[in-house]
């Protein structure tokens, strides 16, 4: 039998007498309403989407309401429509029937889909589905309509197989129990296994027949609880339960929605694959592993492969390439060898064979770009490209050789997981160029076997690039597998969701390779896209906890660590044909070897995402030698502004601006501050707080439509030759004061207002707005960057005075697919329509009122403060409403009273894209000590007693809060340790250990230990060091030391 086109409605199918004969293993799913699946769980996309094992799995169905009413059944889908349940291709099914479900499907779709990637072939599902009742009318003794609705519906699909293909009904799929009485529910464990016996008398060659039931998702139900029971006692039956299912139910809180569903099917494909049923088993064949160092492994942690492997052994998957699996690949062990260690798991040995390479590219990988010197045959690194290692060429490019041999090991793979991009992108590529080398790597593979199963995993968020580009490279490749599948039918794409839930700050030892946590968590994401274990559930996890002050909101500071570490640029910094070099304690020199145009490119760093906004950049450097200029050039999207850093000056590009003299080669550091003011088409620059710019600024210094930050030799000529400079930090922020939305005319910098909004600029630069009409009037700010990136991580933070709110204000958020709506009364805070959190204040009282509203997507919650104060449950507080909106709107919403007459005096608007920031100091129980404190050394950021010590080191917890010590060490007490002279007469240093870089320390002096000779301060306050803290004082007569510590 050939299927030659498949899709919902339509199959034609070919008999040829000269086709091989096949065997099909069958199996049957039946149930209630979970087991038809319903379509009204409001998700926008409610189909069961596309895959590429659909075309290749036997469907039959028939669906019905009762004994006398169907749905449909599959034979209506074919061209010609037949009268029966003929077998088709797996699809959804028909529906309209019940409200809201245009169509159905089930648990049978991510079960066969499962079995199939697991490598499962040569299978078919039978689905006899009804909207509900209980299993009565499954009870053949009973005359339940649905036992012999079964056996027609297998009857009627068999019946359309091949006259020379032999079939056997492998296994029962069962989900009901929802609707069964009180009588059924006691009967439901002996009522399932009769059906189980009677269908293996009753139908033809089902005398094997093994049969799995489903749970339901309500906790404690009868009919489940004798299910089980019945199962633990009968061979050929299993059970598992779905009681952890409540949040993945539809609106009616009873019927499974789309993702409930899915879960379901993969339960019911572990389960068969446990089974030891004849050749329902997993299959990978040759198994090769793809990537970069995340894959290759090193440092002591083996990579994530080990985990599937753990996984593989534990499942008695045989470690062969005939019936089960074998790791195969080019490359033998860890980067420099160190993998860590690899104990033998149920009788099995890891083979540490993959193609992962420590450092590389996807472009390297597929032989587009030659390989550069330092990247092959050194420190277990490998050598080749995709072409060599599957044996389709012999010699490979380099940078530094040119062509030479290839002299590793080849293989042709079975089933290849690739997991490559993030050098790439942290490199600078671009999302749709790591996209087309994948594609690339993808036509290679298949070049080799034209049978190949590829699993393409996403990229994982790394602390060093930015969370954006990881998405928006991980957006492309559905769409790219979706490609590849319509290109062949033979050799199927699956993507496998690795990065979802996947947090660099918990489960990475360095901000991008995986930890032993994260190994494990991604081994066994991957394990589930395999089949090899069900895909594990992601559970919601709430940002960590973490501070951040308002006017460092939209703020993204690189230290030289930040922007070079562990052998290459990070955070999608680029700094091509530079020389890098650590230097302690985070700092970076950077050295330029020759006359070429070498620069460090920050662009891709969140840059032009806000470069034409008004803006502060600061780089903190030192120039150890810049005889021929430095350059800061800095596009703002449509204008540039270039800055050039001499040994004896600085000075606009030309000098047409300003030229100030000063030596830029005194060794010392130096901090160039620059703003951009978009508005007035200028910018200002200070050095070490001194400015160089005329007041009123300097013009841009060209017209040109460019997005890039550069810093160092941007030209071909002498200028910028031989630079040598040492980088402390580089940052650029962002926000609105009110005079950056508003200018007195008219709204600047992508802001607007809607309805009769009267604008004025008062206080200098803050800004006033006033509804003046009784209808929706607001201020809008989608266009600032919001609807680019109100889908991630965010911190919202507003200052501002409510004049008159008698009607209300609101805070509308949209996240793109849900919404946030927080409402400002003159007497309270509270969200829409007061459902989760309603605090009484007075926020009309003429003072400003600092909001912050962060949205944590990962937890599905958001977070409010008022003036430092939470106001939002410790959890957060789940959306307002379910909206694919974009919106950023600040006033009167409705067309209705709600907003009317609003009064409101903006000082500032700050938004951070990357990160939930609670603002600091937040101390949410009043205990004196913060929540970030206590979350960090109690994990709870309420839990820790101020009066206790947890230590026994004489400090309570709230002392040890108040000098940021930890209350779990007895030697971690800040004190004076040490008096001692210096090599100058007379003068001392006093030696502090345990200060902290959040505290400050004063040194206080008294004669006679404050009796008569009050204590003094004699220096300080002085930031603490994360270590010992040492002063220096040069008493006239003899004192007394002590030091008193306090939060900034």
């Amino acid at each position: 039998m050939t299927a030659l086109t498949a899709g919902f409605g339509l199959l034609l199918i070919t008999l040829s007498p000269c086709a091989l004969a096949e065997h099909h293993q069958l199996f049957i799913l039946t149930g209630q309403s979970n087991s038809l699946g319903t379509t009204n769980g409001g998700e926008n996309d409610p189909t069961s989407g596309s895959d590429p094992a659909d075309q290749h799995i036997l469907f039959s169905w028939h669906n019905v309401v009762n004994s006398s009413t169907s749905i449909g059944h599959s034979g209506q889908t074919l061209t010609p429509a037949s009268g029966s349940a003929d077998f088709t291709t797996l699809q959804d099914q028909q529906g309209g029937h019940y409200a809201g479900s245009a169509t159905h499907w089930g648990p049978e779709m991510e079960f066969a889909r499962g079995l199939y990637r697991a490598g499962v072939r040569n299978f078919g599902v039978i689905k006899a589905s009804r909207g509900g009742g209980g299993n009565t009318n499954w009870h053949k003794d009973s005359g339940g309509h649905m036992y012999q609705h079964i056996l027609d519906t297998v009857s009627e699909a068999v019946a359309s197989l091949p006259p020379t293909d032999s079939y056997e009904i492998a296994g029962l799929l069962y989900l009901q129990g929802e609707s069964d009485n009180a009588s059924e529910a006691a009967a439901a464990g002996t009522r399932l296994k009769e059906l189980t016996d009677n269908l293996r008398a009753d139908l033809a060659h089902a005398a094997n027949l093994y049969t799995v039931a489903a749970g339901t998702t309500a906790a404690g139900g009868t009919s489940a609880t004798n299910q089980a029971a019945i199962a633990a006692s009968t061979s050929y039956i299993d059970f598992f339960a779905n009681t952890d299912l409540s949040n993945q139910l539809a609106p009616d809180g009873l019927h499974l929605n789309k993702e409930g569903k899915t879960i379901v099917g993969r339960r019911f494909t572990q389960a068969f694959l446990n089974a030891g049923i004849s050749g329902i088993s997993r299959h990978y064949g040759k198994l090769v592993f793809i990537g970069d160092s995340i894959t290759q492994g090193g440092n002591g942690n083996p990579s994530y492969r080990y985990q599937v492997f753990k996984n593989l052994a534990n499942a008695s998957v045989a470690k062969n390439a005939t019936p089960g699996y074998l790791f195969t690949g080019s490359v033998s062990g860890a980067y420099k060898s160190n993998p860590g260690s690899t104990p033998d798991v149920n009788g099995q040995s890891f083979d540490n064979q993959h193609d992962g390479h420590w450092g590389w590219r996807a472009f390297w990988e597929n032989g587009r770009i030659p390989l550069p010197a330092g990247r092959y045959n050194v420190n277990n690194l490998g050598q080749g490209t995709l072409a060599n290692w599957t044996g389709q060429s012999t010699t490979f490019n380099t940078a530094d050789q040119g062509v030479i041999s290839y002299t590793a090991s080849s293989y042709i793979p079975d089933t290849a997981v690739i997991k490559i991009g993030i050098n790439d992108l942290s490199g600078g590529a671009s999302a749709s160029q790591v996209r087309d080398d994948i594609a690339l790597i993808i036509d290679q593979l298949r070049a080799a076997n034209t049978n190949i199963r590829i699993h393409l995993c996403q990229v994982l968020y790394s602390n060093n690039v930015a969370y954006s580009y990881v998405d928006a490279l991980n957006a492309l490749l559905p769409d790219l597998a979706a490609t590849k599948n319509t290109a062949s039918a033979t050799s199927p794409v699956w993507i496998i969701d690795a990065n979802n839930g996947f947090d660099p700050t918990s489960m990475t030892y360095d901000n991008t390779h995986p930890n032993t946590i994260g190994e494990t968590y991604v081994g066994d994401r991957i394990s589930g896209g395999l089949g090899v274990i069900e895909l594990p559930l992601i559970l919601s996890t709430p940002a960590a906890i973490a501070e951040k002050a308002g006017e460092r909101l939209g703020c993204s500071r690189f230290e030289g660590s930040d922007i070079y570490n562990s052998g290459s640029f990070a955070s999608n910094w680029v700094g091509t044909g530079l020389t890098p070099t650590p230097v302690a304690p985070n700092n970076l020199q950077l050295q330029h070897p020759g006359n070429q145009g070498y620069v460090l490119d920050g662009t891709n760093t969140g840059w032009s995402e806000i470069n034409h906004q008004p803006w502060t950049f600061e780089a903190k450097i030192k120039f150890n030698k810049i005889d021929n200029g430095f350059i800061f050039w800095l596009g703002t999207g449509t204008h540039r502004i270039l800055i050039e850093a001499h040994p004896d000056r600085t000075q606009d590009f030309g000098a047409n601006s300003f030229n100030v003299s000063h030596n830029n080669h005194d060794g010392q550091y130096h901090t160039f501050k620059i703003t951009h003011d978009p508005a007035n088409n200028v910018y200002h620059l200070w050095r070490d707080g001194v400015l160089l710019t005329p007041v009123a600024g300097a013009a841009y210094d060209a017209t040109a439509s460019d997005n890039r930050l550069l810093m160092g030799d941007y030209t071909s000529g002498s200028f910028g030759n031989h630079f040598d400079v040492t980088f402390d930090y580089v940052e650029f922020c962002t926000g609105f004061k009110g005079n950056q939305i508003y200018n007195g005319t008219s709204y600047i910098n992508d802001w607007s207002s809607v309805g009769s909004l009267t604008s004025n600029l008062v206080n200098t630069d803050d800004l006033q707005i006033v509804n003046t009409s009784s209808g929706g009037t607001w201020l809008e700010g989608t266009n600032t960057g919001w609807s680019d990136q109100n889908d991630a991580a965010w911190t919202f933070e507003m200052r501002a005075k409510f004049n008159a709110i008698a009607n209300g204000f609101a805070f509308w958020l949209g996240t793109g697919s849900n919404l946030i709506r927080v409402e400002v009364y003159a007497d309270r805070t509270q969200d829409y329509n007061n459902n989760t959190f309603n605090v009484s204040h007075n926020n009309q009282d003429g003072e400003f009122h600092t909001f912050r509203i962060t949205h944590d997507p990962a937890a599905g919650v958001y977070h409010v403060f008022r003036d430092g104060e939470r106001l939002t449950q410790i959890e957060g507080v789940p959306y307002d409403q379910s909206s694919s909106e974009q919106r950023l709107i600040l006033g009167d919403t409705t067309g209705g009273s709600f907003g009317n007459a609003f009064d409101v005096t903006i000082d500032y608007i700050n938004i951070d894209y990357n990160g939930v920031w609670i603002p600091v100091g937040t101390d949410t129980d009043g205990d004196g000590m913060s929540d970030l404190w206590e979350d960090t050394h109690f994990g709870n950021p309420t839990i820790a007693a101020p009066d206790k010590d947890e230590d026994n080191d004489g400090k309570s917890n709230l002392e040890e809060y108040q000098a940021d010590t930890d209350p779990f060490d007895p030697d971690s007490v800040m004190k004076i340790s040490a008096i001692e002279e210096t090599d100058t007469e007379n003068e001392f240093d006093i030696t502090v250990v345990n200060t902290s870089s959040r505290r400050n320390y004063t040194l206080y002096a008294s004669s006679d230990l404050g009796i008569t000779d009050p204590w003094s301060p004699i220096v300080g306050p002085t930031a603490g060091a994360d270590g010992s803290l040492v002063f220096t004082d040069s008493p006239t007569s003899s004192r007394f030391y002590r030091v008193l510590v306090n939060t900034p």
